[in-house]
C-alpha cells in the first residue's frame, strides 16, 4: 500500500511541478516599474520580433487603459515625428509580468513618403473640410487640425500613405463629430466619417471604407491578439491538473481511509 501511496504522491508531485515551469511567466520586470516602462522594456527586447526599431524611437506613448486583469499600453507610431493614423502598438501588462502573446502590433516599418512638407495650410484644410461635410450655422465646439500621415485604400486593395491634415468638426449641422481628411498636397478630400454615428449605431451601418481599424494594406500588419481564456497554455494545464486530481482523488482518498482505519484500531487495541 505504501509503494502505491508513494507513487501517487510522487506522480501529483511532478505534475505540479510541470505546471509551474509551464506557468512560468514568459517575461517579468523589477516590482517597482510601471507598466509604461515594462511595456518599453519588453518591445526592445523584442523589437526584431515585432519590426520595430530597436530604441523605439518612432513610437509615442499613448495612454495606459487599466481593466479587471491587466494594464493596456498604447503607442502611436510616428514617421519623422508626425503621427501615423490607425498604427499602434499595444502591450497588455498582468501584475508587473507580460505573458505572450499580449501585443497588438499594427506597426509598419515599409512606410516612405517623398516629402512631409504640407503644400497647404491647417487654415485652408479646416475650411476645405467643412464645405466637404456641408456645416451649417454654429459648431459645438472648436475645430482641431492636425498633420498625420493617412493610409489611403485604392480600389480597396492596395494602399498608399498620404500625408494628411486631419479635421476634427464638432457640428451642429450636420449633426456629428466629423473627422475629415484632407491631402496635404492637393487639398482634396480623402476621407470623411462621423465618429457621433459609430458611438451610436451597430457598426455594420458605418462605412465600411472609413473605420481607422478597416483600413488594410498592402503590407499585412502583424496582429497578435491574446488568445481566448480556454486557449490559453497556463490554463490548459490547470484543466490538465484538475483532470489528473479527478483521476486519483478517489484512491488518495481510500489511502486516507485505509490509513484513518488503521490508526483507529490501533487506538481501539
Amino acid at each position: 500500500m505504501n509503494y502505491w501511496k508513494n507513487l501517487i504522491i510522487g506522480f501529483l508531485i511532478l505534475s505540479s511541478f510541470v505546471f509551474t515551469v509551464v506557468y512560468k511567466p514568459v517575461y517579468s520586470q523589477e516590482p517597482n516599474l510601471s507598466a509604461v516602462e515594462i511595456a518599453k522594456q519588453f518591445l526592445r527586447d523584442h523589437a526584431a520580433e515585432y519590426s520595430l526599431r530597436s530604441d523605439l524611437s518612432d513610437l509615442k506613448f499613448l495612454e495606459t487603459v487599466s481593466s479587471l486583469d491587466a494594464d493596456h499600453v498604447r503607442f502611436q507610431q510616428l514617421y519623422q515625428s508626425i503621427p501615423v493614423y490607425g498604427n499602434y502598438v499595444s502591450v497588455s501588462v498582468s501584475e508587473k509580468v507580460i505573458r505572450s502573446p499580449q501585443v497588438t502590433n499594427q506597426y509598419d516599418s515599409s512606410i516612405t513618403l517623398q516629402s512631409i512638407v504640407p503644400q497647404t495650410s491647417a487654415d485652408d484644410a479646416s475650411i476645405n473640410a467643412q464645405t466637404s461635410v456641408g456645416v451649417k450655422g454654429e459648431l459645438r465646439g472648436s475645430i482641431t487640425t492636425e498633420l498625420v500621415i493617412y493610409p489611403q485604400e485604392i480600389l480597396g486593395k492596395y494602399m498608399r500613405y498620404v500625408l494628411a491634415w486631419e479635421v476634427k468638426i464638432p457640428a451642429r449641422e450636420p449633426l456629428g463629430d466629423w473627422d475629415v481628411f484632407m491631402d496635404a498636397t492637393t487639398g482634396k478630400t480623402l476621407e470623411k466619417f462621423n465618429r457621433l454615428v459609430f458611438s451610436n449605431q451597430p457598426s455594420s451601418n458605418a462605412p465600411t471604407s472609413t473605420k481607422p481599424e478597416q483600413i488594410s494594406t498592402s503590407t499585412p500588419r502583424s496582429i497578435i491578439e491574446t488568445p481566448p481564456l480556454d486557449r490559453r497554455p497556463q490554463d490548459i494545464f490547470l484543466v490538465i491538473k484538475s483532470v489528473i486530481w479527478k483521476i486519483f482523488e478517489p484512491v488518495v482518498n481510500l489511502i486516507r481511509g485505509v490509513k484513518s482505519t488503521n490508526t483507529t484500531v490501533k487506538t481501539t487495541l
